[in-house]
């Protein structure tokens, strides 16, 4: 939500990263994407969004 919410590029770009910090600790608690319990699969599609929605605000506050 920060992440959205933020204007600042500093802060936008530093969400970004630790967004793709999260998404490498998600490959660490879960080590084989073939697992089929529905946390991993929520996870890692929450971690796929996140990643991908904090790199496009970066690339539109980086924009400006």
């Amino acid at each position: 939500m920060a992440m959205l919410l933020a204007r600042n590029p500093i802060l936008t770009a530093f969400l970004c990263f630790s967004s793709l910090i999260t998404a490498m600790i998600h490959f660490n608690v879960f080590e084989d994407t073939a697992d089929t319990q529905p946390l991993n699969r929520i996870d890692l599609i929450l971690q796929v969004a996140f990643v991908v929605l904090s790199i496009g605000k970066v690339i539109v506050v980086g924009g400006h």
